[in-house]
């Protein structure tokens, strides 16, 4: 799991470093390799790409994580806390030292009160915020729209992002730079849908081919091969199209995003169905408790679609691909 950029901010105001370049990704350089959705696209049509962000596959987690820490701590530091205060007040336990146990209250109920911020402050990255946070890749206008975090949307124009795969652990996904004036200092960034191990920077010296399970390059070839090439070769790629944009992600819906993060379902993750049911409570939480993503009118304006678009997509309410009517 990669939650760089949702907990923990990703780091600017900074020059690029030695691996940006390593690993850059040049907008006009096709790969050699097929393209893939990686089950990321709402949208898509001649005009724009909208797809989720790379934390949407994953979300519960914080939320799920936030409520154990919340659980663990609450009722043994609690009950520390409350019966020293007790004791202090001298209601309980009369015989026992009651500055000792003042002393006793004040700390444990200081700690267990920064934990409790800090486990609310954690379960916020989820709920109680949106649902997910698109982006928007318009090719007739050349521009990236991102939603971020605030209800905000960051605009760019595509040829000027410098992409490139950033790694958080053993997990990679494609960044996007966006760059000052000098073209160097890093001023915000944003990251593409996917999240996937890589398991080599340069691609095999004879066949000329990257590693078969690197799905993160697939995925930014994808969005690449939209933007410099259209629609026409990847529509027949995508067979599932997430069905959020106007609505909120169903309970089996959520709970069939989280198990594809498993791969294959199978003996191991049987075993983890507990695991996954526990996190499928906070996914719900943050789901039902956060608000739908909405664009700014002069987004929409720009990202008009025709009614006759052949390549125009979205996904029916169970995620399968289907024709797309609407204007935007």
């Amino acid at each position: 799991m990669d939650f760089s950029g949702l907990v923990g901010k990703f780091p600017v105001n900074r020059p690029l470093s030695s691996d940006d370049y390593k690993y850059q990704l040049k907008q006009t350089s096709r790969l050699d390799m097929a393209p893939h959705d990686m089950l990321a696209v709402i949208k898509m049509n001649s005009t724009f790409l909208e797809s989720v962000d790379k934390w949407f596959g994953y979300r519960g987690f914080t939320a799920a994580f936030a409520i154990t820490g919340f659980l663990i701590f609450i009722f043994p530091f609690g009950y520390i806390t409350v019966k020293s205060l007790l004791v202090a007040l001298g209601l309980i336990d009369t015989y026992q030292n009651r500055q000792d146990y003042a002393i006793l209250a004040t700390f444990v109920g200081s700690l267990l009160v920064a934990i409790c911020w800090d486990m609310l402050a954690l379960f916020r990255k989820e709920a109680f915020a949106y649902t997910h946070y698109p982006l928007r890749f318009n090719r007739l206008t050349r521009m990236i729209h991102c939603f971020r975090f605030n209800g905000e949307v960051t605009s760019v124009r595509w040829d000027d992002v410098f992409f490139t795969i950033g790694r958080c652990s053993s997990l990679w996904s494609v960044r996007g730079h966006i760059l000052a004036d000098d073209k160097v200092t890093v001023l915000d960034t944003f990251s593409l849908s996917h999240i996937g191990m890589i398991f080599s920077s340069e691609p095999d010296p004879v066949t000329r081919q990257f590693h078969a399970e690197d799905c993160v390059r697939p995925h930014w070839e994808f969005i690449r091969r939209y933007m410099e090439e259209g629609p026409q070769e990847l529509v027949q790629r995508v067979k599932f199209c997430l069905p959020i944009r106007d609505r909120k992600e169903t309970l089996m819906a959520g709970f069939r995003r989280l198990l594809l993060n498993s791969g294959e379902v199978g003996f191991i993750t049987m075993l983890m169905l507990p695991f996954y049911a526990w996190i499928l409570i906070g996914r719900r939480i943050a789901v039902m408790t956060s608000k739908i993503p909405q664009w700014p009118a002069e987004i929409d304006a720009v990202c008009c679609v025709a009614p006759d678009d052949v390549y125009a997509i979205k996904g029916d309410s169970e995620g399968n691909r289907i024709p797309d009517t609407s204007q935007g």
